[in-house]
């Protein structure tokens, strides 16, 4: 099969060390990977997949960006 780096499956998208396999498949189960299949392979959208974790980083970065108190 040919790799379209646009448009990978999970295996090739994790080969592509984007995320692992198993994190992928487990976004696929939940319903939160960007994609479309093509017979009976899934196709990520790598482009909205990296916008989506991009964002969801950034939201991270921004809810810890406040320093620690240690309560003592």
């Amino acid at each position: 099969m040919r790799v379209n780096p646009d448009f990978p499956t999970i295996r090739q998208a994790a080969a592509m060390d984007i995320l692992s396999e198993s994190a992928l498949r487990t976004m696929y189960r939940r319903g939160e990977l960007p994609g479309f299949f093509v017979g009976n392979h899934f196709h990520i959208n790598r482009r909205l997949l990296l916008e989506q974790l991009d964002a969801q980083s950034r939201a991270n970065t921004e809810n810890t960006a406040a320093p620690l108190r240690i309560a003592r």
